[in-house]
């Protein structure tokens, strides 16, 4: 569905409003990403997560089981389509083939966002759920995978290597910014169905910042923020989440530390360009 904070969350919401196109109530359900294991005692306990704790707070899991992923769509054979938003898939070496083994008539929808944006809102991401409590430009060199998912060219390849091209739409996360209407619209025209008009779009999956960033890396890392959120419920949590976060996340990296990111980036955007067919030349803009 696309690269991680690149808008699939946001696409996901919108397109779950077709009536012909059908997601599970696990977002992210990660079956086809078999080389991406878990590695924090939370990301553990989401393997093959029974479907009696399934629900719409769930974001994410680790489902391996046949038989548990098709019960995710037990009730979608109406559907046209039915989706998979798992943003390891992009990220993943075996996802693409993996997914062709299973429907090798798949349609592969791709969302990428400027290289060093995503990595950026990965961060602050993390900061809010608690994986990380020091600046940016200590995290960016001690944490591989903030740079590592944003290089999209060998990413981006394997799917156009394995699907036939016309099975593949790539989509930037500036034209979802710039247009959401019609953003959708290209996605309806590539999966041939009737599109629909939307009245508005709200924001979502925006990063929070948290009052006390110590303290919530702390009980992140404890497993305490797990355990208070699994037991309270959910009309007390939503009260204190509004005490706990002051806001949205809005810190911004130095022109210094952007333009320095952009150079490790600068050669894998003009291959990527060149791979889809698209003019990427903003996000190669320095500040």
């Amino acid at each position: 569905m696309g690269a991680e904070k690149a808008g699939t969350t946001f696409a996901v919401h919108y397109l779950k409003q077709h009536p012909d196109i059908f997601f599970p109530v696990i977002k992210e359900p990660q079956f086809f990403a078999k080389d991406v294991m878990p590695e924090s005692a939370d990301e553990k306990e989401l393997w093959n997560l029974p479907k009696e704790k399934w629900n719409e707070n769930v974001h994410i899991a680790y489902i391996r089981d046949p038989d548990l992923y098709a019960e995710l769509y037990r009730d979608a054979e109406r559907y046209k389509y039915r989706g998979d938003a798992s943003v390891s898939y992009l990220f993943s070496k075996v996802a693409a083939r993996e997914i062709y083994n299973f429907n090798p008539e798949a349609k592969i929808l791709i969302i990428l966002r400027n290289p060093v944006d995503r990595a950026l809102s990965a961060y602050k991401m993390d900061v809010t759920i608690g994986r990380v409590n020091k600046p940016f430009e200590e995290a960016i060199r001690e944490i591989p995978r903030y740079v590592e998912r944003s290089l999209y060219y060998e990413q981006v390849k394997r799917y156009l290597d394995t699907f036939p091209r016309e099975n593949v739409l790539i989509l930037l996360f500036d034209d979802l910014k710039s247009d959401p209407q019609k953003f959708f619209e290209k996605i309806f025209d590539f999966l041939e169905v009737q599109p629909i008009k939307y009245s508005d779009f709200e924001r979502k999956n925006e990063s929070l910042k948290p009052r006390f960033p110590v303290l919530n890396y702390v009980l992140y890392k404890t497993g305490i923020k797990r355990l208070i959120s699994k037991y309270t419920p959910k009309p007390v949590k939503d009260y204190f989440k509004k005490l706990y976060y002051g806001g949205t996340y809005e810190y911004e990296i130095d022109a210094e530390t952007y333009n320095r990111l952009l150079e490790v980036f600068k050669s894998d955007i003009e291959k990527l360009s060149e791979l889809i067919g698209r003019d990427l030349s903003g996000w190669l803009k320095k500040r």
